[in-house]
């Protein structure tokens, strides 16, 4: 197999082999990149079972991104073989290590740290990997610990891969429940990382059998081995509760073992040994879900009345949400061409604008917005409940039966995952508007709302079938905007679907808003002309669709008719008083006004009209937090956490006080949690960066390398290359490695700014590298290119102000960081930059500072030296 080339792979060598199959290194000529590729063996080729065990493993690991688990790249045949491009990991197999002899019980806890931050991951979308042993796991050069092979995996509650009598997994790490064939649960990972534990710290299993008969005996039936007095008693007591042969008395969750981890750290004085670990999020995750478990189980019963409604009974008297009905639309499947992929997604997004709508009928209902719950891109409809705090789903798909394509809704219980209720729509959209009109009957009936009681005026009446493609088509458009070619499409199909029927009240709607985006982005006052017409044909055709009446409002914004535009809000909230959007506007319109209290009113307005609805809360807090009030900003957004425990905007807006405050370590608390929800570059960059203010240096270069990587940002991103580089410049040893990406990181800046030529970013962060990097001629020559921004941009401030300190002229350095702090910089940033330590402890800056904090509205400190 050396050197034969396999897709688009070009093999390089033999890494090994198992009873499912033989894993190769390979290149990828596409992009450029080596990773690992396993093939199933060809004398499993005739065994269907086994071949849709192995595509089984692959669905189930390439669902989970984590820095802990190996990265599935995709899935495919060639020649007749299946094979799986997986992320190649530079190091040791654990079973390596432990053949070398018993592992130091700091150590020994770190590695199995990580292997159960890998298995929080696989758990929470309902995965069990069921072989977890040294031979799957690896220890990266890089540090990380990482776990592969999820051939074994098995969605939990779904045996359909397993043939029935047949055990899976490595007898020596099997649970007692997993060598009798018994139902498998999450905690059955627990067991086999508890053997692990075990073996690390001893060098030896903790159960004998000369034969896998003797060996399975004594797993279900005896005691295990004693620890060695080495062992430290908390790190003891955790292995031997993980090792209960009664799974009632094992941990329950990973959320619990790692909490436990969490206090036997603390109590041995490791903390240090997990600091860059994303323990924090895991540890308040299992919090959390304690206090959820507590108060509110949101849970309620649904009973199939006679008309196809539900009654709603709330068992938890304690329960946050005070909202009976919280409706979370997730995007449809599409089963009918890739060619319709915009027109299903635009018709989830209008399904969940019915819902809105058949809401104002429902006494207590609200329905997430859709584009919020589409861009968090749930694994599944369950997660629905910790991002949106949502206890129903939606969800669906449009395929092709008999004659013609037809879409099929279902109505899921978001906590358990059962389907209450479903439906099936004929949808031949490009000759009959009819699903549109049936649509929100079945959603009345589903919520017992009464359709026939609404007014005249249904917004999402067509009368020429040729209108709705273009309309659905144009929604999904607009939820990607920030394209240019999306823009485009956008205006083209709400312009066709409107030019069909001039009386369609949501395609007008939906045209207005995005004539109005495309006019704040070229400023053409004809985008503002069709925008105005479009709304008022909308609310014209419609009266109570609020959403034409809040586009009005922004309208007249633009056009600089502030009184008409708050004309538009409250008669909005009239129509409809749970109008987020209207009150969101009318305090934004009042505070750009000064109209502080006003403003502030509007919000708690629209929060007590929902108290349940995490958005609220989330916008309350980010008023107070540009009015400076920090402590009520953070009371916000706790609570819209409390309510969406996963949502990520609240997260990250947490960690912007803590950033305020100097508080590091609650930066580092809430952005891990946010790493954990939403594995990404932004998550992951921001974990880096709070390490990096505090200090810890090594820590924050791992993720900035690991933000380098193809699971998360683009390897050639020089922010970030720059980022590294500035991290390891503090770390012993590293020094030569961060001059090399200094250069790096100069080299794509230098020709992105020959480009945008007037970045002040830019501008500022080649100031810092050429700095950092020890070139003071071209830093000097930066610097006085930096000159048009001094006035005004207070981060172009910072950055040439720590370059003055490092070129040593810290008078003129002083001058820059007290001018950034004058124009609103955070002096907890300035006071954790280690290239300005002795400067932040200088009392000439100390006196600046305190002028600058006097001076109330007073003149920038000079610029010049």
């Amino acid at each position: 197999m050396i050197g034969r080339e396999v897709s688009h792979y070009t093999i390089l060598d033999r890494l090994g082999g198992g009873g499912m199959g033989v894993v190769y290194k390979a290149e990828d000529t596409r992009l450029g990149r080596v990773v690992a590729l396993k093939f199933l063996n060809t004398e499993l080729l005739s065994n269907e079972s086994v071949r849709k065990r192995f595509l089984h493993e692959a669905r189930a690991a390439s669902s989970i991104d984590h820095p802990n688990v190996c990265h599935v790249y995709e899935v495919g045949e060639a020649d007749g073989r299946y094979f799986m491009a997986m992320s190649y990991c530079e190091g040791r197999s654990l079973r390596d290590v432990v053949s070398d002899g018993p592992v130091a019980p700091r150590e020994a806890f770190s590695i199995a740290f990580g292997i159960a931050q890998g298995l929080w991951a696989a758990h929470r979308r309902g995965i069990v990997h069921r072989d977890i042993k040294p031979g799957n796991v690896i220890l990266t050069d890089d540090g990380f610990v990482r776990i592969v092979d999820f051939g074994l995996a098995l969605l939990i509650g779904d045996s359909r891969v397993t043939t029935s009598g047949v055990t899976v997994g490595t007898v020596a790490y099997m649970s007692p429940e997993q060598t009798s064939d018994s139902t498998v649960s999450a905690n059955t990972d627990i067991w086999s990382l508890g053997v692990t534990l075990y073996e690390l710290l001893t060098g030896h299993l903790p159960f004998h059998g000369e034969v896998n008969a003797a060996l399975v005996y004594s797993i279900v039936h005896e005691p295990h081995i004693p620890l060695p007095d080495t062992v430290p008693p908390p790190c003891a007591r955790i292995v031997d509760r993980c090792l209960e042969k009664d799974p009632a008395k094992r941990y329950q969750t990973m959320e619990e073992l790692l909490e436990d981890m969490v206090g036997a750290a603390q109590e041995l004085g490791w903390e240090s040994s997990v600091a860059s670990a994303t323990i924090a999020p895991i540890l308040r995750e299992r919090r959390r879900k304690v206090l959820t478990r507590r108060f509110a189980a949101i849970a309620a019963t649904l009973i199939v009345l006679a008309g196809g409604a539900f009654a709603w009974k709330q068992f938890h008297v304690h329960s946050p949400y005070t909202t009976k009905i919280r409706l979370a639309v997730v995007p449809f499947e599409n089963l009918v061409g890739q060619q319709n992929d915009a027109v299903v997604d635009g018709f989830s997004d209008h399904t969940s604008r019915i819902a809105r709508w058949v809401g104002r009928g429902h006494k207590s209902m609200w329905t997430a917005v859709y584009s919020v719950v589409a861009d968090a891109q749930l694994a599944s409809p369950k997660q629905a409940t910790g991002a949106f705090g949502a206890n129903y789903v939606i969800t669906g798909d449009v395929q092709r039966v008999g004659a013609g394509p037809r879409v099929r809704l279902k109505l899921l219980d978001a906590v358990h995952g059962r389907i209450l209720r479903q439906a099936s729509l004929a949808f031949d959209i490009d000759s009959t508007a009819a699903v549109m009109d049936s649509l929100p009957i079945v959603l009345g009936n589903w919520f017992g709302v009464d359709m026939r009681s609404i007014p005249r005026g249904m917004p999402w009446h067509a009368r020429a079938p040729a209108a709705v493609r273009p309309y659905l088509e144009g929604l999904s458009y607009y939820r990607h905007s920030s394209n240019p070619a999306a823009r485009d499409l956008t205006l083209r199909t709400l312009r066709t679907s409107t030019d069909y029927d001039s009386t369609f009240a949501l395609a007008n709607c939906a045209r207005s808003y995005a004539e109005l985006l495309q006019y704040n982005r070229d400023s053409d006052r004809a985008h503002l002309t069709i925008a105005l017409q479009s709304g008022r044909r909308a609310r014209t055709a419609s009266p109570l669709l609020t959403d034409a009446r809040v586009v009005l409002g922004n309208v007249f914004r633009a056009m600089q008719l502030p009184d008409s535009a708050e004309a538009c809000y409250r008669s909005a909230i009239e129509v409809d008083g749970t109008s987020f959007p209207a009150r969101e506007r009318l305090a934004d319109l009042c505070a750009s006004q000064s109209r502080f209290e006003e403003a502030e009113q509007s919000y708690r307005d629209a929060v007590a009209a929902r108290s349940d609805y995490w958005v609220a809360r989330r916008f309350l807090g980010a008023f107070y937090y540009d009015q400076h009030k920090l402590d009520k900003a953070t009371t916000e957004w706790q609570t819209a956490l409390a309510l969406a425990p996963d949502d990520i905007q609240s997260m990250t807006n947490l960690g912007a006080v803590y950033y305020e405050q100097g508080n590091w370590a609650g930066a580092q608390r809430i952005l891990l949690r946010a790493f954990q929800v939403r594995p990404d570059c932004n998550s992951c960059n921001n974990v880096a960066t709070s390490l990096y203010l505090d200090g810890k240096f090594k820590a924050a270069a791992s993720y900035f390398e690991l933000a380098l990587s193809p699971e998360y940002c683009d390897s050639t991103d020089g922010t970030v290359i720059g980022n590294l580089a500035s991290t390891l410049y503090w770390v012993d040893g590293s020094r030569p490695r961060a001059l090399e990406l200094y250069r790096r990181a100069i080299n794509l800046a230098e020709k992105a700014l020959a480009s945008t030529p007037e970045s002040p970013r830019l501008v500022a962060r080649l100031v810092n590298y050429y700095a950092m990097s020890g070139d003071s001629v071209r830093a000097r020559e930066m610097i006085a290119r930096a000159e048009p921004f001094l006035q005004k941009d207070s981060e172009v401030m910072y950055y040439v102000g720590s370059a003055c300190e490092k070129l040593g002229n810290r008078p003129l350095a002083m001058r820059h960081l007290a001018n950034a702090v004058r124009h609103g910089y955070q002096l907890s940033l300035i006071k954790s930059d280690p290239t300005l330590h002795d400067l932040v402890r200088d009392d000439r800056f100390l006196k600046m500072i305190s002028i600058v904090d006097a001076a109330d509205g007073a003149k920038a400190v000079s610029n010049s030296p």
